[in-house]
């Protein structure tokens, strides 16, 4: 009896793992990668929604969809890559900072009237120079950090995701790896058909 008293005080015994409605009250882990991946494509890259917009005798919708396809697998592929049950929390707590900088960067570029395409390569680049973080330090970059990155990270630090047990962890990582990459290629090849020069799948992110 006093077994139990002590299973009941523990904190295991409040672990999704023994307890039924912690499991029930957590959401899983594909199901916040999606949610990510769908915000890393609209959220993440609103200043590209809005040339598209502005643009839109010359970019069709169809092409807006592939875009937004390509940049939401973009981001599940690299959640595949680098969320596992110790790492899930911080691993996407980056990948918004990261969209969000992004994001940043296209704004300084379009003030500069220059084009706004992203490359990992090319914002490295961009922070590597202290003398382009001024360009950051506006209200359009504070909203969008604080949009972007801050309120979704506040959410899933605060909210109860499940955890799985690692060899489930595999499987699902590895078919969101799998399905994320047949993603890209697929947009690319449509985007290819539409566009005079091929984007290359991350070019954007």
């Amino acid at each position: 009896m006093s077994d139990v008293k002590l299973f009941r005080v523990t904190e295991f015994a409040q672990s999704t793992f023994s307890s039924p409605l912690g499991h029930r009250n957590s959401i899983h882990p594909v199901w916040v990668m999606l949610i990510i991946a769908l915000w890393v494509a609209t959220a993440g890259h609103w200043p590209l929604w809005q040339l598209f917009v502005q643009s839109s005798s010359q970019a069709s919708p169809a092409l807006m969809v592939y875009f937004g396809l390509q940049w939401a697998a973009s981001g599940l592929l690299l959640m595949a890559l680098a969320c596992w049950r110790w790492t899930f929390k911080l691993a996407i707590t980056l990948l918004l900072l990261w969209v969000a900088l992004g994001a940043c960067q296209m704004l300084a570029l379009a003030d500069a009237g220059q084009a706004m395409g992203v490359t990992p390569h090319a914002l490295l680049s961009f922070m590597a120079k202290p003398e382009n973080w001024r360009l950051l330090l506006s209200w359009k970059c504070g909203v969008t950090l604080l949009l972007v990155a801050l309120a979704p990270v506040t959410m899933l630090w605060a909210g109860n995701v499940r955890r799985i047990p690692f060899n489930q962890n595999i499987t699902i990582n590895a078919l969101v790896l799998v399905a994320s990459y047949g993603l890209l290629e697929w947009t690319r090849g449509q985007i290819g058909h539409a566009m005079p020069s091929v984007v290359d799948p991350l070019a954007f992110f």
